[in-house]
């Protein structure tokens, strides 16, 4: 069975905002332009650390990497189809996870950068 992939698609290039492990630091709001621009490296740091959030034992803080103003539009809803949510809203959904899977596990295969995007599978 083919291993399952998972791209995170960020709408808003400033929507992740905080400081990599590398120490690289990243200011946003909304869509304001950085402060300081970040390199691929940082870039994808930043997108491993918003992915680890749904492990059970992660530590990190979703105020550091999230921009205030952050809105997920991949939320599904009970109907089908998908919705938004604020910051908060993606947080307690994480809980709820971690809540329910404390095991779970996130598995990066590959990640490619190019401006400020990242995918990652």
């Amino acid at each position: 069975m083919p291993a399952a992939s998972h791209i995170l698609f960020m709408d808003e290039p400033t929507a992740l905002a905080g400081s990599s492990k590398d120490g690289t630091e990243v200011k946003s709001a909304g869509t304001a332009p950085r402060v300081k621009a970040m390199s691929l490296e940082a870039e994808k740091s930043l997108s491993r650390r918003s992915l680890n959030m749904w492990l059970g034992n992660n530590t990190d803080n979703p105020e550091d990497v999230f921009a205030q103003n952050y809105v997920n539009h991949q939320e599904p809803n009970a109907e089908g189809g998908v919705k938004s949510i604020d910051l908060q809203g993606w947080k307690d959904v994480v809980h709820e996870n971690n809540r329910a899977f404390s095991d779970f596990q996130v598995k990066i295969l590959m990640q490619i950068a190019e401006g400020d995007l990242v995918a990652t599978r």
